[in-house]
């Protein structure tokens, strides 16, 4: 798929589900208690993961 076409307003954005932001909040749980993240890194991404947004498919991040 090319870049354009990638990129296309065309294709139609996905919202990310309430249980994909449940999941990564768990993830970042279990990080930290596993000494990978501090409190405040955790604070803000779990910032981060409760901002509803869409994505679109295919989306290079």
């Amino acid at each position: 798929m090319s870049e354009s076409t990638q990129n296309s307003p065309a294709v139609p954005a996905t919202e990310i589900a309430d249980v994909d932001r449940e999941i990564a909040a768990r993830q970042l749980q279990l990080a930290v208690e596993d000494g990978e993240l501090d409190l405040a890194e955790v604070d803000k991404r779990l910032a981060a993961v409760s901002i509803p947004r869409a994505v679109r498919p295919n989306s290079s991040r």
